[in-house]
């Protein structure tokens, strides 16, 4: 290990220290009561989801969420329902993991598809990154097929990233490097199925997150809402019909009001975009469901026809 890894490691670990220190004492805002309010904590069925990083709602028609574990698995998909119900679970024999982190969905080439983010990368050694894009599961007898695999790096260096959430209105994918100690910077990539597959593309940064090691994101159905989860919090960011995320982070989040996690990585929105899923790493795995707040932009609507 180089000098620079060993400090590079050393800094992190202060980092979470204080990161854990800041949420006990409340310092990030985090509520330490339980039960919260608006909350449903339930456990997922299924003993093989022992490190669930990624979650997302399928848009299949099932009231399915599909999550996987984090590195160390094999090539597998979960899928269960929002009482935690164990679903299926999918091999992915033509897959490799080396860190997978999360995962998404995406519209690929005219139909529902899932978006599988191996950047996992805590020594900072990758010269390049995975995207994989599955087909979405239909039913437990049908197979997950791998529809393409896009290999990508970052414009300023290798990064850590376990958060990464798609921006369907330009068309782009959305990546939150896990950084510290006081912010985390996104990057964009266009999402462009019409290059060639073998092309090594580039993620260039875009926005920052105020907030440390940034551990999940999703962007809701409706394209308005973004959900950024890291050990501690949850924080919601909105955005009007004609702003870009990189302008609507710019902007305070809200604090959502969640109950204590012992290593929360994952968080995903409902279809129908009026609460949040989010998991945790470690047996039993819990299942949290969190009712939302009205969205802001609906307020103001109101206030309008009010003043009427």
């Amino acid at each position: 290990m180089t000098k620079q890894v060993e400090i590079l490691a050393e800094f992190r670990i202060i980092s979470l220290a204080i990161l854990f220190v800041g949420h006990s004492y409340g310092c990030y805002g985090q509520a330490e009561v339980q039960p919260v309010p608006g909350t449903t904590t339930r456990q997922l069925e299924s003993a093989e989801i022992t490190e669930s990083s990624g979650i997302v709602a399928a848009r299949k028609g099932r009231n399915w969420l599909i999550t996987h574990n984090d590195s160390g698995d094999k090539a597998r998909l979960f899928a269960f329902d929002p009482l935690g119900r164990d679903a299926g679970t999918w091999s992915i024999p033509d897959l490799q993991p080396l860190d997978w982190e999360d995962i998404a969905c995406v519209r690929w080439q005219e139909q529902d598809a899932l978006i599988l983010a191996d950047t996992g990368d805590n020594q900072l050694s990758r010269s390049t990154y995975q995207l994989h894009i599955l087909s979405e599961p239909r039913s437990a007898q049908r197979p997950i097929e791998l529809l393409a695999t896009i290999n990508f790096r970052y414009a300023d260096g290798p990064h850590d990233c376990e958060a990464i959430a798609i921006d369907e209105s330009r068309r782009a994918v959305l990546f939150v490097a896990k950084q510290w100690p006081f912010q985390s910077k996104v990057y964009e990539m266009p999402l462009d199925t019409d290059l060639p597959v073998d092309r090594v593309r580039v993620a260039k940064p875009y926005a920052h997150i105020p907030a440390p090691f940034v551990t999940g994101i999703d962007i809701s159905a409706s394209r308005d809402r973004l959900a950024v989860v890291n050990y501690a919090s949850v924080y919601l960011y909105e955005r009007a019909e004609d702003e870009t995320w990189q302008t609507a982070l710019r902007k305070s989040p809200q604090q959502v009001a969640v109950p204590s996690r012992r290593q929360g990585e994952a968080v995903c929105f409902s279809l129908d975009g009026r609460s949040l899923f989010l998991t945790s790493e470690g047996l039993p795995t819990p299942l949290i469901q969190v009712l939302l707040p009205e969205k802001n932009n609906a307020k103001q609507h109101i206030s309008e026809k009010q003043g009427e």
